[in-house]
């Protein structure tokens, strides 16, 4: 079989057995989709799997796999409930809520979410919540690059390098009419380098609703950058994943879902009046 009718075959079983990954032995014999399934996730994790195919499995949801046990998602409210358990994070996946200064951004912003000022979200304990060795993922748009250097400073990281995401719409902008935003990664301790060597630092995905991220993204870091995962300002939850915000969906039926409620206490904000078939990014980048 090609590589193309593993993959077929793989979605096949996937879609018929609940998402479970096929077997590597049935009855005492190796299974060849099994065996397969395991060839991806071992060259994906040496770097050694064709770009194209990594895109198709990422965007396949193929290395996320479906939830364990103990991959229940989890919603918070409040970071300092988290510092209180002694919960330490190996990745962090930020996405703030911005306050922007233009008018036409804040108006595009306002209905969607409050912001939050600099002051507020370099208060964030985020630094007492990360490992020793952890990384950062900063989502950041052009017109605020530079005030990333505060959180990078307050939450305990070191800036290193970063991802574009190429959206497939044109967006706003009174210079250059902006189609993209910016993930920034920091590093802490030991932490200094990706799991897997064949992430490029472009990458196309399409627009998605109010902001949100896309989905892939979030599997590219799952493969790169260590456990466990906290999100901050999530939309949605994912197995596996810590998530703080007051936005969070959650499926009606997803009973792998643990939910927190909101205590007393509530990270400081300021009403908002100013302000994720794709193809894999063809070209690198240094960082």
């Amino acid at each position: 079989m090609t590589w193309d009718e593993y993959f077929a075959a793989w979605q096949a079983w996937t879609h018929t057995h609940g998402g479970r990954m096929p077997p590597v032995r049935d009855q005492g014999r190796v299974t060849p989709l099994g065996r397969w399934c395991n060839q991806q996730r071992y060259l994906h994790k040496a770097g050694r799997l064709d770009p194209a195919k990594t895109a198709r499995l990422i965007e396949a949801g193929f290395f996320a796999g479906a939830p364990a046990p103990d991959r229940a998602a989890r919603i918070v409210t409040d970071l300092h409930d988290l510092v209180a358990e002694g919960r330490r994070f190996g990745t962090v996946y930020a996405d703030p809520p911005w306050l922007y200064d233009n008018r036409a951004t804040r108006a595009a912003a306002q209905d969607h979410y409050d912001g939050m000022t600099l002051d507020a979200l370099a208060a964030l304990p985020v630094g007492d919540l990360a490992a020793d060795d952890a990384h950062l993922h900063l989502w950041i748009t052009s017109p605020l690059l530079l005030r990333a250097q505060r959180l990078f400073d307050a939450w305990g990281f070191e800036y290193v390098s970063g991802l574009v995401w190429e959206k497939d719409q044109m967006g706003m902008g009174n210079y250059w009419r902006i189609n993209h935003e910016l993930l920034l990664l920091g590093v802490r301790g030991q932490a200094r380098s990706f799991r897997v060597k064949n992430l490029r630092s472009v990458a196309r995905f399409p627009r998605r609703r109010h902001s949100a991220k896309p989905e892939q993204i979030r599997q590219m870091i799952e493969a790169a950058s260590p456990g466990p995962y906290l999100e901050l300002f999530g939309r949605r939850t994912a197995p596996g994943w810590t998530v703080f915000g007051n936005q969070v969906q959650t499926d009606l039926f997803d009973t792998d879902t643990i939910t927190v409620p909101a205590p007393s206490r509530q990270p400081e904000t300021t009403p908002v009046q100013t302000p994720l078939a794709e193809t894999w990014p063809t070209q690198a980048t240094g960082g």
